[in-house]
């Protein structure tokens, strides 16, 4: 089971990271709810993901900055969301549960 974690922009300052932080509250009981049949339970938390929509809606000027932001010096893009949902879904993360898998380039550590 993959969860999505993180919607861009929807909440911001202290209302948001108190929905991450229920994210994944939510994220590790649903783990230890159904871990005992032998489902896993992750979540994926992508930020500022360059979909066809936002490269329209969002200015070039203000792409450049969030550039800027992200340690890896680049935006994330659809295929970075869904190697990550893969490798969550696959058997080389059979060993993982209840984790919120930052798809972020690094926003989280700015």
């Amino acid at each position: 089971m993959v969860l999505h974690g993180r919607d861009e922009g929807a909440l911001a300052g202290v209302r948001g990271r108190i929905a991450e932080f229920g994210g994944e509250a939510i994220t590790q009981d649903v783990a230890a709810e159904v871990g005992p049949y032998g489902i896993r339970a992750n979540c994926l938390a992508p930020e500022t993901i360059l979909t066809g929509r936002n490269a329209r809606e969002i200015p070039p000027d203000i792409q450049r900055v969030l550039v800027g932001v992200h340690p890896l010096r680049r935006l994330g893009t659809p295929d970075d969301v869904a190697g990550a949902a893969l490798f969550l879904a696959s058997e080389e993360s059979s060993w993982i549960t209840g984790v919120i898998l930052d798809v972020a380039g690094g926003a989280v550590l700015a």
